[in-house]
């Protein structure tokens, strides 16, 4: 399946992405579009490993992403992929962030702010210092609509603050899903009293008089930045931990190996030292990525067996 969804994207979605931003392009009009994707899959793109099972891009393709990088067509954010950020250790979640800016300074960009995270309801307060630390400012989260939301303001501006170390990151949480049915409406985008910018994940001919320009989230997180000192955000100390870490102990047998993993990790980091884990790191990266089992919208708990087939 991992496969699969590699070949997926390295094949169809970014050659897609690339082919309507073009269409656009040449289309006479002042249409644009921007494909966010994870880091973690275009660096795999780029330095695919011919020993993993997938089907690696051929030069052309490999040559026609880096130009599309390079023109603002391909962005990603600041994490590799959406974490389960309760699974990681300080180590792993600084190189996490590490493969991202890493990639940015590949091709001569600004590292990356903003954490992108969907679906899963939050994240602990004690990453917020070490993300912090690593040059991540902001998060946005999309919750996924079969949840209940955490009790935060949604859809506007909040600083998630981390009491003990005096850090804190720009906050965006969406609720009821990733984005509106099927776009965005104005209250649905981010948006704040002072600010005139407002952050929308879709939008529709239907919103007459919008100047809408298509970017990454770094753009409206830099402008929001430099005036969150005038527009008195407020402030969240407390919790917003994620209430589906739960789901990584459907396999136990899962998170014993990857908790050895981790200690081998830990381990060998004096030993060899960041840059030569790095190929290693960045197949181990996927692991602590939500979320963890089946979808249950579509197959249903199971309440028979338990052991999954060796």
């Amino acid at each position: 399946m991992d496969s699969i969804v590699l070949d997926n994207w390295i094949h169809e979605h970014l050659p897609a992405a690339i082919r309507l931003a073009e269409e656009l392009r040449q289309s006479g009009t002042d249409g644009q579009f921007v494909f966010m994707a994870h880091s973690w899959i275009i660096s795999l793109a780029l330095d695919c490993p011919s020993d993993i099972g997938i089907r690696c891009p051929s030069a052309a393709e490999v040559e026609a992403l880096e130009a599309a990088i390079r023109q603002g067509v391909i962005t990603w954010h600041a994490m590799p992929n959406i974490p389960q950020v309760e699974m990681f250790d300080e180590g792993l979640l600084r190189a996490a962030v590490r493969l991202t800016h890493n990639l940015d300074a590949r091709f001569g960009f600004p590292p990356k702010l903003t954490m992108n995270q969907r679906d899963v309801p939050g994240f602990s307060r004690l990453a917020i210092p070490i993300l912090h630390s690593e040059g991540v400012r902001a998060v946005t989260v999309c919750v996924n609509g079969v949840t209940s939301p955490p009790a935060v303001p949604h859809n506007q501006p909040f600083w998630y603050r981390d009491e003990a170390s005096g850090t804190q990151l720009l906050s965006f949480w969406h609720p009821g899903g990733y984005t509106g049915d099927p776009v965005d409406n104005a209250d649905e985008c981010i948006h704040a009293p002072g600010l005139k910018h407002r952050l929308c994940l879709s939008w529709t001919n239907d919103n007459a008089g919008a100047k809408v320009i298509c970017s990454g989230l770094d753009e409206f997180v830099t402008h929001l930045l430099e005036i969150a000192p005038r527009l008195d955000l407020p402030v969240v100390q407390s919790e917003i931990g994620d209430t589906w870490i739960y789901g990584v102990a459907s396999d136990p047998r899962k998170v014993a190996e990857y908790r050895e993993l981790m200690r081998w990790r830990q381990a060998a980091l004096p030993r060899y030292g960041t840059a030569s884990l790095a190929r290693f790191d960045q197949l181990f990266l996927k692991l602590p990525e939500h979320t963890w089992g089946v979808n249950m919208q579509h197959l249903g708990p199971d309440i028979v067996g338990y052991d999954a087939p060796a």
